[in-house]
Parts: C-alpha cells; sequence; structure tokens
C-alpha cells in the first residue's frame, strides 16, 4: 500500500517537473524573440537618421556640380561682390596714399589741379610763394608714396620782385607759374657732387637773353658766333651763380620773349625771376639731384 502510494507520487512529481521546465524553455524563448526583436528595431531607428556614406558622397558631388553650372544670378551675384571688392581696395589704396602724402602737398593738391600722387618723377622741389618770398620744399617719391627729404629741410627763400605769373616776359620780373623739370647744374665753384650735369663757369660762359638771337635762353661758350646784342656773364655774378641750375622754362619750344635764364640759384633777397635760397642750402639741394630721377620743381 504504502509503495503504490509512493509511485504514484514520483509519477506525478515527475510529470510536474516537465510542464515546469518546458514554461521555463517557453519564457526563455519568448525573451530571447523581444530582445531580438528590440534590438532590430533600434537598429532600423538608428539608421534612419544617418545617411549611407554613398549618399553623402552623392550629395557631395552634386553640390560641386551645382556650384559649378553656371547661374545668371549667382554670376551677376559674384561680378557685383568683386566689384564692390575692388571698390574698396582702390579706395582703401587711395585712402593710404592720402594719409601718406606729406602735409605740404596735401595742402598743394588741394589749393591747385595737380594731382601729385600721379607724377611719374622721383623728385620734386615745391616752391610755396607768398608775394616775393617763399618756402621750398624738398621731397622724394619711393615704392610707398612721397615723403620729405629728412636732410633736406624746408628753407625759406625768394622769388621774382613782383612774385609768381603765368604772365611771364622777358621785361617783367616775374618768375613763372608751374611744373618745369630740372636741367642743367653749373657754377662759378666746382661741382660739388650733384648727378646733375654740371658745368663750371668760366670767363667765356654766357646764357643769351636777346629775344633777336638764334640761341635766346640758352647757353653758350664763347663768342665766336655771338649774334646777340643781350646776355648774362654768367661769371660776373656772384655770389648768385656760385652754384646753380637750370629751371627748364621756355625752352621747348622757345617762344620769343617769354622770358629767359631762370634758375634755381644761391640768393639773399627778391630776384629778378629765378628761385634763390642761400648757399648752404644749394650746396645740398644739388649733391641731392639726380638726373636719373628725372627732378622738377612746382612754383605756385
Amino acid at each position: 500500500m504504502i509503495y503504490m502510494k509512493k509511485g504514484k507520487r514520483y509519477k506525478k512529481n515527475n510529470k510536474v517537473g516537465k510542464i515546469f521546465i518546458i514554461v521555463l524553455l517557453l519564457i526563455t524563448l519568448a525573451l530571447v524573440a523581444i530582445t531580438v526583436f528590440v534590438v532590430v528595431i533600434s537598429c532600423n531607428n538608428s539608421n534612419k537618421g544617418e545617411q549611407p556614406f554613398t549618399s553623402i558622397s552623392s550629395q557631395k558631388e552634386s553640390e560641386t556640380i551645382n556650384t559649378s553650372k553656371p547661374n545668371k544670378n549667382n554670376t551677376e551675384t559674384q561680378s557685383t561682390v568683386a566689384q564692390t571688392t575692388v571698390s574698396q581696395v582702390e579706395e582703401q589704396t587711395s585712402e593710404f596714399i592720402e594719409e601718406n602724402l606729406p602735409s605740404e602737398l596735401v595742402e598743394i593738391e588741394k589749393t591747385t589741379n595737380y594731382d601729385i600722387s600721379q607724377f611719374e618723377f622721383k623728385q620734386l622741389i615745391t616752391v610755396n610763394s607768398d608775394g616775393a618770398y617763399a618756402k621750398i620744399s624738398f621731397f622724394e617719391k619711393t615704392n610707398h608714396g612721397w615723403i620729405k627729404i629728412e636732410n633736406l629741410d624746408s628753407v625759406n627763400g625768394y622769388v621774382g620782385a613782383q612774385g609768381v605769373s603765368t604772365n611771364v616776359s622777358e621785361y617783367a620780373s616775374y618768375t613763372p607759374e608751374g611744373l618745369y623739370s630740372i636741367g642743367t647744374g653749373f657754377g662759378i665753384c666746382d661741382d660739388p657732387g650733384t648727378k646733375l650735369d654740371y658745368f663750371k663757369v668760366t670767363e667765356n660762359s654766357f646764357w643769351v637773353d636777346d629775344v633777336n638771337s638764334k640761341f635766346y635762353n640758352q647757353h653758350v661758350e664763347g663768342k665766336n658766333n655771338a649774334d646777340w646784342n643781350s646776355a648774362e656773364h654768367l661769371i660776373d655774378c656772384k655770389p648768385e651763380y656760385n652754384y646753380a641750375a637750370f629751371i627748364e622754362y621756355n625752352t621747348n619750344p622757345i617762344v620769343r620773349g617769354k622770358g629767359s635764364a631762370f634758375f634755381l640759384h644761391v640768393g639773399y633777397s627778391p630776384t629778378a625771376g629765378c628761385v634763390a635760397i642761400d648757399e648752404s642750402a644749394m650746396i645740398s639741394v644739388l649733391r641731392w639731384l639726380d638726373k636719373k630721377q628725372l627732378p622738377h620743381i612746382l612754383i605756385i
């Protein structure tokens, strides 16, 4: 009786164990399925937020192609931007030049029609007159624009006794207004070291002021071909012509009666039409002047 009861109980317990195992397996399978499902869903959602590498490359190629295609609106816009940029650069360059132009030259530009930044020569003497008196200054053009010469300070000087004028003649004491090149240097004294052509005055040195002479407003050595009744005997003009340089007024062409023998020279009083400064300054100026720099003088 007891044995039989035990066998039945064993069979019953064995059956329950099998059912329990099956339930565990089903639960495990369900959990695995759920886990796989969750992982798949997560991967899909992640892929939706990203573009494949090939897609990105295609997009870049598309953008490159699009930017290389001619587009009227884009071209016009780019052209406008380019023009604006060029204008800004030109304006900034102009401002730079204006800012770096010495104050004396800025003032001359304001009061005259000269655009000094456009001068192509490299050396400039300015003569700013006030009646028969003048302030003379010296400038040089560099890669950065016009600068004032450090070792040549502005000096006080003189012009014609009647002042500066455009109505110059042989019979008045006006200094010619305008811009002129500086020509030959000369002097009763030896060449001080100028880079201009220079001749030393002798007993035979003349500058002709006779309007009827074929040598009018020219330097002549000797009297072998003299056809004049009037000429400056240069050696007699001391100290004025100790050192001097020719102002090339009325030279190309030479107009008879429009004035002759205008020089930058040594002097301590109003002149007959020349520009005069003291001797030490004149020596310094001659040493600075260089014909290769195409020196000019601006008289206003």
